[in-house]
């Protein structure tokens, strides 16, 4: 499986506005890597719908880490944290799959108490390639 830079072109266009306003308003971590797990979905997943799961699960990622940045900057990371969640519900929709909606509604609820790691959260997005097969 690969990922060919149109798919993650595409991906980057559906992210665009979201990181513009990020970059706009609020700090971004050096080491923070722009599309990382929307190139690890496209890597381990080029089924039919491989650009709205890459979307879905990187706007997921984005919104969970700006909701963490609220008490520094409640106002933006909130808000910029919300427009990437309907970003993630807008591909979740595209992608038309209970099973892949009750797997991250699950771990939403876990990551809302204790906050998942990067390298947790990739193995989340490895194995929803199981759920598309």
């Amino acid at each position: 499986m690969h990922c060919t830079e149109v798919q993650l072109d595409k991906v980057k266009d559906i992210l665009a506005y979201g990181w513009e306003l990020w970059r706009e308003n609020l700090p971004i971590e050096p080491e923070f890597q722009q599309c990382r797990v929307a190139r690890e979905v496209l890597y381990t997943y080029d089924g039919k719908h491989a650009v709205s799961l890459a979307g879905a699960c990187e706007s997921f990622w984005l919104f969970r880490r700006l909701h963490e940045m609220a008490q520094a900057h409640p106002i933006y990371s909130t808000l910029i944290g919300d427009y990437f969640f309907s970003l993630f519900s807008k591909c979740l929709i595209e992608l038309d799959n209970v099973e892949v909606t009750d797997k991250f509604a699950k771990l939403l609820t876990v990551d809302t108490f204790k906050p998942i790691s990067a390298e947790e959260y990739l193995n989340f997005v490895r194995g929803l390639q199981a759920v598309l097969s």
